[in-house]
C-alpha cells in the first residue's frame, strides 16, 4: 500500500527542516500521535545523520494486528538517514514481532513552494501474510497518518 501527503505551509523550507530534522521534535510529534520516540543511536557523517529510535503507540491494536505481532501495542525500530543539504530523509520501519512479513520504507522532507513550503511525506507499507495482510497494512497506514497530521500541527505551533 502505497501512500503520500503533502502539506503547503508558510514558513521557509530552512526554517521547517531545522525544526522537524531535530529528535526532540520527532519525540514531541510523536506525543501529540499519543506515541512515545526514544532515541537508541544518533550519528552523524559529513551531511548524513543516521538516527535510530523505537516507536511504541499507547492506544491498542485492532485484534488480528495483535495476534500477528504477539502484542497489543504497535511497536516499531525507525531508521532515519537525514541529508541535510538536500532537506530530505529515506526511512525504514521494523516492525516488533512481525519479522521480514513486513515492509515499511520510504522518505519525508521539504520543498521551497510559493510564498513557504511544502512537507511531503511518501511511503510504502507492504504486509506479506494471506487473508490479513491489507487489514495489517491499513492499520498501520493510520498510525503513520496520526503521526504525520501531528507533525504538521506542531509545525505551525512552533513556527506560527
Amino acid at each position: 500500500m502505497q501512500f503520500t501527503m503533502r502539506k503547503e505551509l508558510p514558513y521557509s523550507k530552512e526554517a521547517v527542516w531545522k525544526l522537524i530534522s531535530d529528535p526532540e521534535f520527532s519525540k514531541a510529534s510523536y506525543a501529540l500521535a499519543d506515541a512515545t520516540f526514544n532515541v537508541l543511536e544518533n550519528t552523524t557523517e559529513g551531511n548524513k545523520q543516521t538516527l535510530k529510535a523505537e516507536i511504541t503507540f499507547k492506544q491498542t491494536l485492532p485484534a488480528v494486528a495483535a495476534k500477528l505481532l504477539g502484542t497489543d501495542q504497535l511497536i516499531y525500530d525507525q531508521t532515519l538517514e537525514l541529508f541535510h543539504d538536500e532537506q530530505y530523509s529515506k526511512w525504514t520501519i521494523a516492525v516488533r514481532g512481525a519479522g521480514s512479513k513486513v515492509q515499511i520504507y520510504g522518505k519525508w522532507g521539504v520543498e521551497a513552494h510559493e510564498d513557504g513550503s511544502l512537507r511531503f511525506f511518501e511511503g510504502n507499507v507492504h504486509v506479506n501474510i494471506m487473508f490479513i495482510g491489507r487489514k495489517v497494512e491499513k492499520e498501520i497506514s493510520k498510525k503513520l497518518e496520526m503521526a504525520q497530521k501531528a507533525i504538521v500541527q506542531l509545525i505551525c505551533d512552533k513556527l506560527g
